[in-house]
């Protein structure tokens, strides 16, 4: 049952807190880091109810630069939703049934391709890239050149789109 499930974020350039309630089909906004007011009442599509989590840190937004799209990741499942601003629709776009391998990894959009470095879990930390495949609906790893660190976890790390390099620190 999706009773009580809220998802909760930062949003990545305005800095404003999101929330969306499950139950209600509401999205909401905060920010002045007090008061939560309803934005939006959401249509939802292809939402697996049994697959939300609940958490403040577990969803990342990753806007689709020049559109009103963003991407709703969540932390440790490799799931991949859609937000349109538009006609505020969530829709789950991915096939993924994947759990804990990749808790905590950096995800960054490269050249309009999803792309997530990294991780944490099953009692260790990793170094894998994957990017995800929209025709597949699937998550796959990939080769990558230049030195790669033995795990990418608890770091400092950032994709940086205008030098087109991925840098890591302190892992």
């Amino acid at each position: 049952s999706i009773s009580a499930q809220k998802a909760k974020w930062i949003h990545p350039i305005t800095g404003n807190f999101y929330q969306i309630d499950f139950e209600t089909q509401t999205l909401l906004e905060n920010n002045d880091g007090v008061h939560w007011k309803k934005i939006a009442d959401l249509s939802f599509e292809e939402i697996i109810s049994k697959d939300l989590i609940f958490g403040n840190r577990s969803y990342q937004e990753i806007p689709i630069p020049g559109s009103s799209l963003s991407y709703l990741l969540v932390n440790c499942t490799g799931q991949v939703y859609q937000l349109d601003r538009t006609n505020w629709v969530l829709k789950r776009i991915d096939q993924t049934f994947f759990r804990g391998a990749n808790c905590q990894s950096i995800k960054f959009l490269r050249n309009g391709i999803l792309y997530s470095f990294g991780g944490y879990g099953f009692w260790q930390s990793s170094n894998v890239v994957t990017k995800y495949d929209p025709i597949n609906k699937e998550w796959a790893s990939i080769g990558v050149k230049g030195e790669i660190p033995v795990a990418i976890n608890d770091g400092i790390s950032a994709y940086l789109p205008s030098k087109d390099v991925f840098v890591t620190m302190a892992n």
